[in-house]
């Protein structure tokens, strides 16, 4: 009986690189596409986070006949107290916590009775200030859990300088602030939703309601991204814009970049995605709005509808020179984008 030899036959060195090359021609196609996807599915969730913020909004105006102010300072039975530049002062996200399913939170921080620099001075509440709140988090946005740049101060530690270079901690990180202004960061005469809580510097707007708002809400942004850090192809590197955080802010001085309103506040009179080489100052950039979603950032108006809007808006003052038309400094409403941060500017906006 004879034996059948069967031959096995493997893959020739040619045929396998052709496998190869077809393999690496498909990932090439589709890791685009589940990039995209991933992309797509993490801006909802963002979108989603801004929806939760504008009906959050309205019930704390349900609530209090007015918004939450921006930040609220540090005071002694009704007196500021403190150093200027230097008091610890409760944000617009803490006093939203209790419309935004986080009211024990709220209890434990007691905001109000509890200035924020005896807060974070307490090791166990500082532990959950410290915790990253994911309604504040925009998925896209790289950012770590805690901001090392925009820090608070602690009444466990001797005060330190206005920089919190000494005597401060780091809090939970956000992507998301408060429209404060067209223009500068101000804390008297500004002409957003989000005011300062206090009446020094000839403040006479201490609170916002919706009568306010004569532009009409769903003409006006409320709340807006800001991300960790940008690309910058022209310098051939990333800037960082340091984000936000939740809870409060070091001081209250209105343009310092390490204290005070810049800390869970913006303007838009810097354009949406503001990097160095853009502007004259490249630290105005990090008092704007800004994002990882591709050709913009998206807003929450007042009537809590979520709108995207590119950064390729009409946009005039990008932080350089002056604006003739303007009767201050803080009045400047010279394009879309700012007219879209004025409450009362007397612009109805359609499509943008």
């Amino acid at each position: 009986m004879s034996e059948v030899k069967r031959q096995v036959r493997g893959f020739t060195l040619i045929e396998l690189l052709v496998v190869i090359a077809i393999i690496a021609t498909l990932v090439a196609i589709l890791l685009p596409a589940v990039q995209q996807a991933r992309e797509a599915a993490r801006r909802s969730t963002c979108k989603n986070n801004l929806k939760q913020f504008g009906i959050a909004l309205h019930n704390y105006h349900d609530t209090y006949n007015t918004f939450p102010a921006g930040l609220y300072i540090a005071t002694n039975n009704g007196i500021p107290d403190g150093i200027e530049g230097r008091d610890g002062s409760w944000s617009w996200g803490t006093m939203l916590l209790p419309f935004v399913e986080q009211p024990a939170l709220f209890d434990l921080l007691r905001p109000g009775p509890v200035e924020m620099a005896d807060a974070v001075g307490t090791p166990a509440v500082l532990a959950e200030m410290q915790k990253p709140i994911s309604l504040f988090r925009c998925p896209s946005d790289p950012a770590p859990d805690t901001n090392d740049w925009f820090q608070v101060p602690s009444s466990a530690t001797p005060p330190g300088d206005a920089n919190c270079t000494t005597g401060c901690e780091k809090i939970a990180t956000a992507n998301y602030v408060g429209v404060a202004n067209s223009n500068n960061m101000e804390r008297n005469n500004v002409n957003g939703i989000f005011v300062w809580a206090d009446a020094r510097d000839g403040n006479s707007t201490t609170v916002r309601r919706m009568r306010d708002v004569t532009d009409g809400l769903s003409n006006t942004i409320a709340i807006g991204e800001r991300t960790w850090e940008l690309n910058n192809p022209a310098l051939g590197r990333k800037d960082r814009v340091n984000a936000a955080v939740v809870f409060g802010a070091n001081g209250n001085s209105k343009l310092h970049d390490q204290q005070g309103l810049i800390y869970v506040l913006g303007t838009t009179r810097t354009a949406i995605n503001c990097v160095d080489g853009q502007v004259a100052n490249p630290d105005v950039c990090e008092r704007g709005f800004s994002s990882q979603h591709k050709g913009g950032a998206q807003f929450v108006m007042g009537d809590g509808a979520v709108r995207f809007v590119s950064e390729n808006i009409n946009h005039v003052r990008n932080g350089i020179g002056a604006n003739p038309g303007g009767t201050s400094e803080n009045g400047y409403v010279d394009g879309t984008y700012e007219r879209l941060s004025a409450i009362n500017d007397g612009a109805v906006l359609g499509e943008f």
